[in-house]
């Protein structure tokens, strides 16, 4: 039976309500009833409710503060409004936040019916999603599933650049549908945190609530792509309006999605692409979108062709990082961290209710104000997005959290001002070579080697590729092994310890790099030595 509880301030419509209408026809039972907002919400916070139906206008809270309540604590409860006729706008208004149905006073038996029974079916469907959810993640169907996600994640991560790799066989086997005319791609993040054994779970009520979605429009498929992504793919054959209509399934999914599972999420649009071959680009423009809710929020459907919305310089009075800008041209980066300490006080002070989202727009603004300020817009570019910049501004999450950031903006873009004095990064390279030369024997660090030459390790590594025609870890093996091979020319050490002299303490791992930059084991080199000497 479902669980029904009754809320209207007037006592002889709540005892219609109650005693009158023939409940047990549509399998539903009123298990509750109160003439108080604030009594009703006590009630039923003690009990598993199905349906709350509820007049607008109560004592002590009103009927659209109830149901805002008790669905913080029961989410997939549903909601009906009894409104007099000059409370219909503020009723449908409440449909647009969530309540389920309106009906206006004076109330039908027949319509009072219907409408409880239409959410009951709609509680049967979402219960269904979760328990299908469960009882498909040991289907028998696990190969072909797998072989579908395998093909699917080598489409959208572009590994795979024609039928060479997936052929249209592989397609068929997977029971992925590749004569559909027009493909997207829906980039999904969690904005909440998802334990690792719910993953599984969610991504299969995703799926369900998309094939859903998608029933006359096309077909769906969802694939993990990390930790944080998941990607689903939408074919179909329509070619009008489009984009809206994907854009409205992907609304739908949010919503759905966050009320059967209780968590949001952030929705990225992909661009439309004519082939099931092409989604990698649909993939890609998808990832994009999704970048914008740094800016704009979580819980929100995003469009790849969306700009993102920043405040005006009107709006954002704490703008001003002349003296962290002076202190970065001459490239004094302790008195630039500094003046990025006392920026931040100032800011604690001073906007004491400051948000994340804000706090992000901040970074973005300061790391473009630095980059235009002390470089030409070539490499203002190249600074603007290394590797470390979207981390940095991922990990703001308040006053503390953005200095970090700023601060380790600084000694990257301090490294970059400070290149040039040093004979441009031919002497960075140098300078890493004799460090390597004199150091060969202890632990060296890809990290301790960039902060040496003022630069971040990704750009480090770019260049040291660039000017040696290898990369730097390859360098150190190589340079290692040689010095290995003249220490092994001295019988009197032992081979562990001329491994211990280059830099290892495992002698296994010694041996197997030796072997690959030489072609033999160090055993095997002594040996040819005692050859040759005989």
């Amino acid at each position: 039976m479902y669980r029904v509880f009754i809320a209207d301030d007037e006592s002889w419509i709540l005892e219609r309500l109650v005693t009158t209408i023939d409940w047990q026809s549509i399998g539903a039972e009123v298990v509750g009833r109160s003439m108080n907002g604030r009594e009703a919400y006590e009630k039923i916070s003690g009990q598993e409710i199905d349906v709350l139906i509820t007049d607008i206008r109560m004592p002590e809270i009103d009927g659209l503060e109830l149901i805002e309540e008790v669905r913080k604590q029961q989410r997939s409860i549903k909601c009906i409004i009894i409104s007099g006729y000059s409370d219909f706008s503020y009723a449908r208004k409440a449909i647009q936040e969530g309540v389920s149905d309106y009906i206006l006073k004076p109330v039908g038996d027949s319509e009072l019916l219907e409408k409880v029974k239409q959410c009951c079916r709609e509680l049967d469907k979402e219960r269904s999603l979760v328990t299908k959810a469960r009882e498909n993640q040991s289907f028998d169907r696990k190969s072909r599933v797998l072989l579908r996600e395998e093909n699917l994640r080598k489409l959208i991560c572009g590994t795979a650049t024609g039928f060479d790799e997936v052929s249209s066989e592989d397609i068929a086997r997977s029971g992925i549908d590749d004569s559909l005319g027009n493909y997207v791609c829906l980039g999904i993040v969690f904005d909440n945190f998802v334990e690792d054994e719910d993953v599984s779970l969610s991504q299969f009520v995703v799926e369900n609530i998309l094939i859903d979605l998608c029933e006359n429009f096309g077909t769906s498929y969802c694939v993990k792509i990390d930790s944080e992504l998941l990607m689903c793919v939408i074919g179909t054959k329509e070619t009008e309006n489009t984009r809206t209509k994907i854009g409205e399934i992907a609304e739908s999914l949010r919503k759905l999605v966050n009320r059967v599972l209780g968590v949001s999420i952030s929705v990225g649009v992909g661009k439309v692409c004519d082939s099931i071959y092409k989604l990698n680009d649909s993939a890609e423009s998808a990832k994009k979108a999704l970048m914008n809710r740094f800016f704009i929020g979580g819980n929100s459907v995003i469009d790849y062709e969306a700009k993102t919305i920043l405040p005006t310089k009107d709006k954002l009075k704490y703008e001003d990082f002349t003296h962290i800008v002076n202190f970065i041209k001459v490239g004094d980066e302790e008195k630039a961290t500094s003046g990025c300490h006392y920026y931040i006080q100032r800011l604690k002070f001073s906007n004491s209710d400051i948000q994340p989202i804000n706090l992000k727009i901040i970074f973005q603004k300061f790391v473009f104000t630095v980059a235009e300020s002390c470089f030409n817009s070539d490499n203002a570019s190249r600074i603007l997005y290394n590797s470390d910049y979207f981390v940095l501004l991922h990990s703001i999450r308040d006053l503390e959290t953005m200095e970090e950031a700023m601060v380790s903006t600084i000694h990257f873009l301090c490294g970059e001002v400070l290149m040039p004095r040093q004979d441009s990064r031919k002497q960075a390279i140098e300078t890493a070579i004799s460090y390597i030369k004199e150091n060969y024997g202890d632990k060296i660090t890809l990290k301790e080697v960039s902060g040496l030459v003022y630069l971040n390790t990704s750009y480090f590594c770019k260049i040291f590729k660039e000017e040696m025609g290898e990369s730097f870890v390859n360098y150190l093996i190589r340079y290692r092994m040689k010095k290995a091979a003249e220490y092994l020319e001295d019988f009197s050490l032992k081979i562990y310890e001329v491994a211990e002299m280059v830099g290892y303490n495992d002698m296994q791992y010694f041996t197997k790099l030796y072997k690959k930059v030489h072609g033999i084991s160090p055993k095997e080199y002594r040996t040819n030595l005692v050859k040759k000497d005989d």
